[in-house]
């Protein structure tokens, strides 16, 4: 391993990439999170393949896809192991218990869980709320740790309470449109049809609130990052490990385990110290389990094999390569499936007489608006058929589609 690399893993929980200005937005303020992405590799389509953030966490730490069956064959030391076996100071930061508490996690030399504060009402000031107590806190953190290390922060983000003060919310509604709503997360549940266009455009200023929140609270941690010598030898690595349904079909909240792009689009940027890859996007799709053999070759680990689910991305970085994989499956408990290509995203729900197929064309459709399934029966078909084959055989990596069921056709 080339001496003294560190990496710092950035994980914010329920962070729309959509409400970024580097992926388009052009209402909400983002510029700390968009310098960020400016200095990093860019993966525009990396997904979640699950909801269930313990399998996330199998795809970050052990290379695992979300279909890997629980019995099946063991698949070796996971990533904090293999960190440790090299000599690194492993960390754990975060201030969701259900994380600190997964089995994986007590590999890390040091866990902090930091505390919740269940406050009622938004903060009064942004030094006042969660965000800015846990950046602070990882700044503490860090400047105490000894190299060379590796640092993984997972933060509640925009799953947890929505504290921001109340002016950040209210600087997106325009003089006509009803004042935000003032209460610290949305209730989770299935709206109708007809919801009320006041109530949904409070819930996207409510939101967009405690997104501006976060940005405001980065930009003074990343410039305290740049600034310091950890910046000419640290990947800082950051994603978000599923997003937030806002509505957008029917849902707010993770109310129904459905598989639409508000929920699987998620954010992959990776700011190499020799600012490799940057400021180059990738539309090669991408998931949790490609975490940990891009850091492992990074690191300069050799030798080391991960389930084949997983691949690394510095040749996408390097552009020796344009893809790493056809396809990914992407599951939801109980029996929500999902089949993504760079040209299709196929949905299936239920079983025998009961199922429902959706499909949609990408990257056109990104936010999967119009259903062409009965248009396209021949594509569904097709993709239907390798879902069911990679269900079959959930340990091998789903391969050899037809050429129209991945070709994006201008």
């Amino acid at each position: 391993m080339p001496p003294d690399r560190n990496v710092i893993c950035v994980v914010l929980d329920g962070l729309q990439p959509a409400f970024l200005g580097s992926y388009g937005n052009t209402w909400i303020s983002t510029p700390a999170l968009d310098r960020l992405a400016a200095q990093s590799f860019v993966c525009d389509a990396a997904l979640t393949d699950t909801l269930d953030l313990a399998r996330v966490y199998r795809g970050y730490w052990q290379g695992l896809p979300a279909i890997w069956p629980d019995r099946a064959a063991p698949v070796g030391p996971s990533l904090v192991d293999r960190a440790n076996q090299a000599g690194l100071e492993t960390l754990l930061f975060t201030d969701d218990q259900e994380v600190a508490e997964l089995p994986a996690a007590a590999s890390f030399s040091q866990r902090t869980l930091l505390a919740v504060d269940e406050s009622t009402q938004p903060a009064a000031e942004v030094a006042d709320t969660q965000a800015m107590r846990y950046l602070a806190e990882a700044s503490a953190l860090l400047a105490e740790v000894r190299q060379p290390f590796l640092l993984w922060m997972h933060a509640r983000g925009l799953s947890g309470v929505w504290d921001a003060p109340y002016a950040l919310r209210s600087q997106y509604a325009d003089e006509e449109d009803p004042p935000p709503p003032d209460w610290m997360a949305p209730k989770w549940r299935t709206t109708e049809d007809d919801i009320d266009p006041d109530e949904l455009l409070g819930l996207m200023h409510a939101y967009a609130g405690q997104v501006s929140l976060w940005d405001a609270c980065l930009e003074t941690w990343l410039e305290e990052f740049a600034a310091s010598a950890l910046a000419r030898n640290t990947l800082l690595a950051f994603f978000s490990p599923r997003g937030y349904p806002l509505a957008e079909h029917r849902h707010i909240g993770r109310i129904a385990p459905d598989l639409y792009s508000e929920s699987v689009q998620t954010v992959g940027w990776w700011r190499f110290p020799d600012g490799l890859g940057a400021p180059a996007r990738t539309p090669a799709i991408v998931l949790p389990a490609d975490v940990p053999p891009t850091i492992s070759e990074w690191l300069g680990w050799s030798g080391l094999g991960w389930p084949a689910a997983g691949h690394s991305l510095l040749p996408l970085a390097r552009w020796e390569r344009g893809a790493v994989r056809e396809a990914a499956v992407l599951f939801a408990e109980p029996d929500r499936w999902a089949l993504r290509t760079p040209a299709w995203h196929l949905m299936v729900s239920g079983e025998g007489e009961q199922q429902q197929v959706e499909l949609y064309a990408k990257p056109a459709d990104r936010y999967e608006v119009n259903d062409v399934a009965m248009r396209a029966a021949d594509i569904a078909a097709g993709l239907s058929e390798g879902l069911q084959h990679a269900r079959t055989n959930p340990t091998i990596e789903l391969t050899g589609l037809e050429p129209a069921l991945v070709t994006v056709v201008d």
